[in-house]
């Protein structure tokens, strides 16, 4: 068939802008899921990115503008609507992005909480053996180094607490704006790609149902450790947090989605 492949890591909030920008503008696409730290065996070794996700890479039949590969944001430039203003961008790829990932790995990285996220993957996104080695020692291995490079020590997660802060103060500004806001939703009403880049950003902070759509089933906020259930609510309450429900609500499952897994590509041969 020749689609282009985004290869992601299932839960990531990077990889789940990607995905449903594309989603959102009707692309056809292949999502091969990956697991953290695991993307570096698993993941394709010949890409500009190395095996840094999400990827999206140019199908053997794909015409237009995908470009042989391309990242999060690249696939956001090429989906419906204007262009995502540098200074916003900034403030999510820099601060936005990586606090959420520093304190929501902190929280979860060795409770139930991470299997519970890798439970409700997709299948047919994830293959079974990816589960298979994380339940036998190369899990551990993972957390490991994802705890050295991403949350650190306590310091690094108090810093991030407060980058996130910030940088939700600035993106609460930026919505407040009006009709100038970069929010602003398209003549069609849908979400426009600055919406969805900080609704999936922030998403693992707030945990909205239909996160993941397509690749993963989201955990019930109820069935996480009960400090995650307060940190949740605490942002939920924020005018972001509000923002990011809501749209997700409305939004997150595209009307005529096209997402295709392998399996059902060799159903529709």
């Amino acid at each position: 068939m020749g689609l282009p492949v985004l290869h992601t890591i299932v839960f990531r909030h990077f990889c789940e802008s990607a995905r449903w920008g594309l989603q959102l503008s009707h692309r056809q696409f292949i999502e091969r899921g990956h697991l953290p730290a695991m993307n570096m065996v698993t993941a394709p070794k010949k890409t500009i990115k190395g095996t840094s996700t999400p990827f999206l890479l140019k199908g053997a039949d794909q015409i237009g503008p995908i470009e042989d590969e391309m990242d999060s944001w690249a696939v956001l430039s090429t989906c419906h609507g204007p262009p995502i203003p540098e200074d916003l961008k900034e403030i999510l790829n820099k601060t936005l992005g990586p606090a959420v990932r520093t304190i929501v790995y902190d929280k979860m990285l060795y409770t139930p909480d991470i299997g519970k996220l890798i439970a409700g993957a997709n299948p047919e996104v994830l293959p079974i053996w990816h589960r298979w080695l994380w339940s036998c020692g190369m899990g551990y291995l993972c957390q490991v180094a994802i705890q050295k490079l991403l949350v650190k020590d306590p310091e690094h997660v108090r810093r991030s607490q407060v980058r996130l802060d910030e940088a939700v103060a600035k993106v609460e500004a930026k919505l407040a704006e009006g009709k100038s806001s970069p929010f602003v939703a398209l003549p069609d009403g849908s979400p426009c790609m600055a919406t969805v880049a900080v609704c999936a950003l922030f998403a693992p902070i707030v945990s909205p149902p239909l996160y993941g759509y397509g690749a993963m089933t989201a955990p019930p906020v109820e069935a996480m450790q009960p400090s995650v259930q307060e940190f949740t609510a605490k942002y939920r309450g924020t005018e972001l947090g509000k923002f990011v429900l809501k749209t997700y609500e409305e939004w997150r499952v595209p009307k005529e989605a096209k997402i295709q897994t392998p399996e059902m590509l060799k159903s529709n041969m």
